[in-house]
């Protein structure tokens, strides 16, 4: 009944307003907001001068209502007419469904405090992936009614900021019986952070007593989808993938049956061709299913009819060039950030000034913006960013990398090369071709030599899977050549990863030349004619391992800012002169000469721009230092990264004492972000690292590998911004840190720690801490300690807890025990159970594997106060006892994932009352295990059961029948269950039958 008048009240509303009124912006919400309370949402068209336009904008849910909006200076709204359409079921969201509905759940019963952080559930993806319908339906759940509340939705469209009093405000005005409110802030552009969720927590209790008991943000932006800005509260963040084909042809199928025309006699086969086109994107299935149900669609024509109302739905608001572009390189091509904004920029798009970016910054940094605006819309994603947040590599949303193929092919500027050329026409200037195209000939289509006369750009890709297959394109000197002669303009020239032996030296001729890829090549050494290049800015040589040296000349570059030689392991020496290259700001590596006694190092001290990564190669070759006072680093402001490596292999006290004088010498800027030292064999780290005297106040990651010669790390930890944290393979580290200074900043700052392959590390500090006096990791959210069997004693972690590294409902909070001490776990956990600091929270931890901990007989009782913990792991622990007179299950009261592999000693496996929350259990190779509790018939919750090499399970229990919720049963090599599971005729089908999928072999 509440529906129907909610509907009545937004159609009166409607009808009220008159052809050109103008309606403000708070009231479109209040209309917005009414229609959502009914499943209704309002769909808007933008008008310009008075007539409709393809280029629509949808705000929408389930449309079935039409607000037209004309452009303005301000916001405003043109009232014209109202429609109607049937609502879409929600197809092939069941998994997240059910896993946000989980989330919701569990996170909130699990807040004992008074206080309890509220958590925060994140759902992106590109516009049109079904992300406000998957949270509609979320709220309709009769058990997030219950147990969470019930939503409140602010819409983030024209946010720019985040206003706590005006969210609280719109959240008040929703009518509701509950005092639990779920914030739902939709189509949100912002990233929040710790301060926002608290501000709007206050004012919410303040103005009208109520609770926000969870955060549900629905965004097309992967970087407010991090959620890097909240410490304080857990974070769930899911990125929504496309629907599957079968998934895209229902949905496809469905508006087909709603259209007026007659669709029956097209085949199954078109359909699928034309749903493929879609990426899975709901909202473009139904954009193309519609237009194959208007009157007169011709299907000759759907494809560009579709693209084009696409090109108009995704306005990326910013140069389209950069976009566009990107249709020269393979669908599900892994982009290199640096080298897609290196490319941008020898094409001449980032010359001009970016309003978000500071007047007269760098191209670089435009070219960063570019790409950051990219993936706040998801048309970029799966995207790994580096330690300091910046996007490292991305993929383009297959769709999206159809709409600039579509856009590119209109414009003729770019084109993807056929293996025969047809394509290619007179006004092409960048051409790219795809190497994974099996039926490519031996060389390249003559009419691109024949008709390119315009060409600019020309780039080779290959898929990393093809590489072990024969090359199918001939790339010889010869053809090297009639390249470089026939196409004299070019300014951006990748040849990556074409088995190239030797350069001709005719590639002095491309005087316009800016971007030249060389790398995963062949050749032993350049020739000296590619100093001529007086324009090249970017040189990639990443992965040549045959190339020995570069050009003697090579200082004769007077452009080149972008040097990258990562993995040049054969380089004997770097040029004598590189100091002359002055406008170069990024050398990923340099490597220190044989001939040199000091190593080339007083070149690289004078190369004062560099930014970005640097990688100081066979350190051990420098065999002298004229003045051991001199920093050869210490003026490189902008530097981010620094690795050096030693590659000794055996190093004797006096070598060792060498390594350290030298380390004294590589002092970096107080700047730097990261550092990673490899084959270092010092007794001790350098003072400018471990002294009070000096703050590396940038520094958030410190790694060591296969430094044997140090005993131990620092006198006290003065790395106040450190984050990361990785040693490993430190063969003699008795210990981390000297003394035990509780009130170190390192302690609060630190999120990861690794420590693997310490065999003789016995404590974090060199005198033993009483578990009550020792400090605790206040922000950690992953903890590796892997083959450390000494190691019994170091800082707690009793608030194991942060943002999950990535999206898809990862877990964040992760520690991995692998054949080490669990007494580094046990000793949390009684602190935890004693200390009253520690008393009003069980440890947040969610994600627990251990592994080889061959001495571990139980899991004790310290388990039981590991109520957030959802997934647990024991694997290779053989003489563990599972199944004693104490309910090793009791307390876990979040376990949704339990994997218990080779664990022999496993006989009996039986739950009680304790696990009431799981959705999966595997079991494998667990040789003694013979039966399974009757009561596993209470885990009603239960979803997906894999039992496999377990050959002495007798039978399956009978309470299975009772397992409703089971959906997936797999059975594998287990000798007595084959017979006792076959369809019908076995003795355990009775209690299976029900199940939907099984699979006994």
């Amino acid at each position: 009944m509440a529906s129907q008048e909610n509907a009545h009240r937004l159609s009166m509303n409607l009808m009220v307003g008159r052809k050109g009124q103008l309606v403000s912006e708070e009231r479109v919400d209040q209309l917005e907001g009414t229609s959502r309370e009914c499943q209704k949402s309002v769909m808007v068209f933008i008008y310009t001068k008075q007539t409709p336009t393809d280029r629509s904008y949808f705000a929408l849910l389930n449309p079935d209502f039409v607000l037209p909006i004309k452009l303005n200076l301000s916001f405003c709204i043109l009232i014209t007419q109202m429609e109607s359409e049937k609502d879409f079921k929600l197809v092939g969201r069941e998994k997240e469904k059910e896993e946000i509905i989980d989330q919701l759940i569990l996170l909130r019963r699990g807040g004992n405090e008074a206080n309890p952080p509220v958590p925060v559930i994140i759902i992106a993806g590109l516009a049109g992936i079904g992300k406000t319908k998957l949270a509609s339906q979320v709220f309709k759940d009769e058990n997030v009614k219950q147990n969470v509340g019930l939503p409140a939705r602010v819409s983030g469209t024209n946010c720019n900021s985040f206003d706590a009093v005006s969210i609280a405000r719109r959240v008040i005005g929703a009518t509701a019986s509950s005092p639990n409110r779920i914030v739902f802030l939709d189509d949100w552009r912002v990233e929040i952070g710790d301060q926002d969720v608290n501000a709007l927590q206050h004012e919410l209790k303040e103005a009208a007593g109520l609770c926000v008991t969870a955060i549900v943000i629905t965004t097309r932006s992967c970087l407010v989808a991090m959620a890097r800005k909240i410490a304080a509260s857990p974070v769930k963040s899911y990125t929504l993938p496309g629907l599957n084909e079968e998934e895209s042809l229902t949905l496809f199928q469905t508006i087909l049956g709603r259209g007026p025309v007659d669709n029956s006699s097209i085949t199954e086969d078109v359909r699928r061709k034309f749903v493929g086109q879609c990426g899975g994107v709901p909202r473009a299935i139904i954009i193309m299913a519609e237009l194959l149900c208007s009157p007169g669609s011709r299907l000759t024509e759907l494809t560009g009819q579709f693209l084009n109302k696409l090109k108009n739905y995704y306005d990326v608001g910013f140069p389209t060039i950069c976009f566009d572009y990107c249709s020269l390189f393979p669908q599900d091509y892994l982009f290199d950030a640096e080298r897609l904004i290196h490319l941008w920029m020898a094409e001449e798009f980032l010359n001009h000034s970016n309003p978000s970016t500071s007047s007269g910054s760098e191209p670089e940094e435009t070219g960063r913006e570019y790409l950051r605006q990219l993936v706040g819309r998801s048309i970029f994603q799966v995207v790994e960013e580096d330690e300091f947040g910046r996007v490292r590599s991305c993929k383009m949303h297959p769709l999206m990398h159809e709409m600039a193929r579509f856009v590119a092919d209109k414009e003729k500027e770019n084109i993807t090369v056929d293996p025969n050329g047809h394509n290619v026409h007179q006004q092409v200037q960048r051409a790219s071709f795809d190497l994974s195209l099996l039926d490519f000939p031996r060389g390249i289509p003559a009419p691109l030599f024949d008709k390119a006369k315009q060409l600019r750009s020309l780039l080779f890709f290959r898929k990393t899977q093809l590489r072990r297959l024969r090359l199918q394109l001939d790339m010889s000197e010869t053809v090297l050549k009639k390249i470089f002669k026939s196409f004299k303009r070019l300014s951006v020239l990748d040849l990556r990863d074409l088995e190239i032996v030797e350069v001709p030296s005719s590639i002095g001729e491309l005087k316009d030349l800016k971007y030249l890829d060389l790398s995963q090549n062949k050749m032993g050494k350049l020739p000296s004619s590619i100093a001529k290049l007086s324009k090249l800015e970017t040189l990639k040589l990443s992965r040549c391992n045959c190339l020995k040296e570069l050009p003697k000349n090579f200082e004769s570059l007077p452009q080149l800012k972008h040097l990258d030689m990562e993995g040049c392991v054969g380089l004997t020496h770097m040029p004598r002169k590189i100091s002359k290259l002055t406008s170069l700001q990024t050398l990923s590596t340099f490597v220190a000469s044989k001939s040199d006694p000091m190593g080339g190092l007083e070149e690289l001290a004078k190369l004062n721009k560099l930014s970005g990564n640097l990688e100081i190669l066979y350190l051990d070759r420098v065999q002298s230092l004229e003045n051991r006072e001199t920093k050869y680093l210490e003026e490189k402001q902008q530097l981010q990264r620094l690795t050096l490596r030693w590659d000794d292999t055996e190093v004797d006290e006096e070598k060792g004492k060498g390594h350290l004088a030298l380390l004294n010498c590589l002092e970096p800027h107080p700047n730097l972000g990261a550092l990673i030292l490899v084959g270092y064999q010092g007794p001790s780290l350098s003072t400018w690292l471990t002294s009070s005297s000096i703050e590396f106040n940038c520094l958030v990651k410190l790694r060591l590998l296969n430094c044997s010669g140090c005993k131990y790390l620092s006198q006290q930890d003065q790395l106040p911004k450190l984050k990361i944290l990785e040693l490993v393979r430190l063969d003699n580290l008795e210990y981390v840190a000297q003394n035990c200074d509780k009130e170190a900043v390192f302690y609060t700052t630190l999120k990861e720690l690794t420590i693997t392959d310490c065999p003789n590390l016995n404590s974090w500090w060199q005198t033993e801490e009483d578990v009550n006096d020792r400090p605790f990791f206040a922000s950690i959210s992953k903890l590796h300690v892997q083959r450390c069997p000494l190691l019994t004693c170091m800082p707690l972690y009793p608030r194991l807890d942060l943002i999950p590294e990535g999206y898809c409902g990862s877990f964040g909070k992760e520690m991995v025990l692998e054949g080490s001490s669990l007494k580094l776990l046990l000793d949390t956990v009684s602190c935890g159970t004693g200390a009253e600091s520690f008393s009003k929270n069980s440890i947040p931890l969610e994600n627990l594997h251990i592994q080889n901990c061959i001495h571990l007989e139980n899991l004790c009782d310290g388990f039981h106060h590991l109520s957030s913990l959802q997934r647990l792991t024991i694997e290779y622990c053989r003489g563990i006892n599972l199944d004693g007179p104490s309910n090793p299950w009791e307390g876990l009261k979040s376990l949704r994932f339990l994997t218990i592999k080779d664990v022999p000693s496993l006989s009996s496996l039986s739950f009680g009352d304790s696990v009431t929350t799981l959705r999966e259990l595997i079991l494998h190779n667990c040789q003694g295990l013979t039966s399974i509790s009757e009561g596993i018939g209470k885990v009603t919750s239960l979803r997906r059961l894999v039992i496999s090499d377990c050959n002495k399970l007798e039978s399956l229990p009978i309470a299975m029948k009772d397992l409703e919720s089971l959906k997936i049963l797999l059975i594998l090599d287990c000798a007595l269950l084959l017979p006792r599971c076959q369809p019908e005729t076995g003795d355990d089908w009775p209690q299976i039958r029900h199940i939907k999928h099984i699979q006994v072999k």
